[in-house]
């Protein structure tokens, strides 16, 4: 490794540009998972100055490795435009006041003096576009990162005891059968055992049983559906393919895809045989 290669990634103005970025990441996730409101004084008291620091570090780190692998693209700057909009973005969504609007504009007064320096010099981020080749693996990363995030708030939600209602128990109980009988039995649905068919016929929920066999738990059905969910990206792009959409226009489509709400939160309800039917449908 050459390590003048380096050099250009730790020169001091850069540096300070991905420091205050990675600060502001830090500050977002801190201000994100945190139970009290920014505004009160528990919420200062409350704050881990050494975890806010090793989030920072990390997201320095992972700053650093971009701008030195990623030479095209101005990654500082990238992640210096981001930064200050997430942190306002997650400011907005936790204030809670009824001066909300004198907030909104004193966010984006802060806004508009941390970007007024790139929009001086013009260096917002170029990122340049896919190749034919990159897309689908950019695609596979999209459906990975969606069922990353749909499934983790899905199991920290079963975790938490937030389960919305007993169809999640029915299911649990159900796979469980599955695994030891290979057959749908329940003992919870109508106080007796039964088959599931009786009341759902729903064989396809015997894809998921391979993965419920291997990990045996509850999380496995939340984090199965999540995956099922965004595996509709599959045939989505092979449709896209086939009526010659621009790479643009697929990456556009697929971005809608993973962000439609509609789609992930129909997992907040817990695993139901719906989650196969808009992959099946593509």
């Amino acid at each position: 490794m050459n390590l003048c290669d380096w050099k250009p990634v730790f020169r001091l103005f850069p540096c300070l540009k991905r420091l205050a970025a990675s600060w502001l990441l830090a500050c977002s996730v801190t201000a994100a998972v945190s139970e009290t409101s920014f505004v009160s004084s528990s919420f200062a008291s409350g704050i881990a100055a050494g975890q806010v620091c090793l989030l920072t570090a990390l997201f320095f780190l992972f700053a650093t490795l971009a701008a030195r692998f990623l030479r095209e693209i101005y990654t500082d700057d990238a992640f210096l435009t981001a930064a200050p909009i997430l942190y306002a973005f997650v400011l907005t969504a936790r204030y809670k006041s009824s001066q909300s609007r004198l907030f909104v504009i004193a966010l984006l007064a802060g806004l508009a003096l941390a970007l007024f320096p790139l929009l001086r010099h013009g260096k917002f981020p170029r990122v340049p576009f896919p190749g034919k080749r990159a897309l689908p693996v950019l695609l596979i990363c999209l459906g990975a990162l969606s069922a990353a995030v749909v499934g983790t708030i899905t199991c920290l939600r079963y975790e938490g005891y937030g389960a919305p209602n007993f169809d999640f128990g029915i299911f649990c109980n159900m796979f469980y059968r599955m695994k030891t009988t290979l057959l749908p039995l329940v003992t919870c649905e109508r106080d007796t055992l039964l088959s599931h068919f009786a009341v759902h016929i729903s064989p396809i929920f015997y894809l998921l049983l391979p993965a419920y066999a291997l990990f045996p738990s509850p999380l496995t059905l939340q984090i199965g559906q999540a995956v099922i969910v965004a595996s509709g990206l599959i045939p989505l792009y092979l449709l896209a393919v086939k009526y010659r959409l621009g790479r643009k226009t697929i990456l556009l489509v697929a971005l809608l895809y993973a962000l439609y709400t509609p789609l992930s939160t129909g997992c907040f309800y817990d695993i139901h045989e719906n989650c196969f039917l808009t992959p099946l449908l593509l």
